[in-house]
């Protein structure tokens, strides 16, 4: 995560509760791509969170998401800004796998 919106997520995540969290999935070869969002519709909160993953290295996590019908997301601070694109391709293309 930049540096120049971390405060601002920080404040979000720690002040809210996020009772719904679509999350869209694609799999480019061995890479699964994830965008998980994190919604408050009472707040209108919503936080987009980006991760991947090398499927063939993730048996172990795989697994553990079956088994506990849950995946965690950690998130870094990065500095630096970083520019988002148009993700409503990726978005439409994932359907809201989950």
């Amino acid at each position: 995560m930049p540096d120049n919106v971390a405060d601002k997520f920080r404040a979000a995540y720690t002040a809210g509760e996020f009772p719904e969290h679509p999350v869209y999935r694609e799999t480019v070869v061995n890479a699964v791509f994830l965008i998980t969002e994190l919604q408050n519709p009472g707040t209108r909160t919503e936080i987009a969170v980006a991760a991947h993953y090398d499927a063939e290295r993730a048996e172990g996590m795989g697994r553990s998401v079956v088994a506990e019908s849950v995946i965690n997301t950690y998130a870094r601070i990065r500095v630096g800004l970083v520019r988002p694109r148009d993700l409503s391709a990726v978005l439409r293309r994932g359907g809201g796998k989950k």
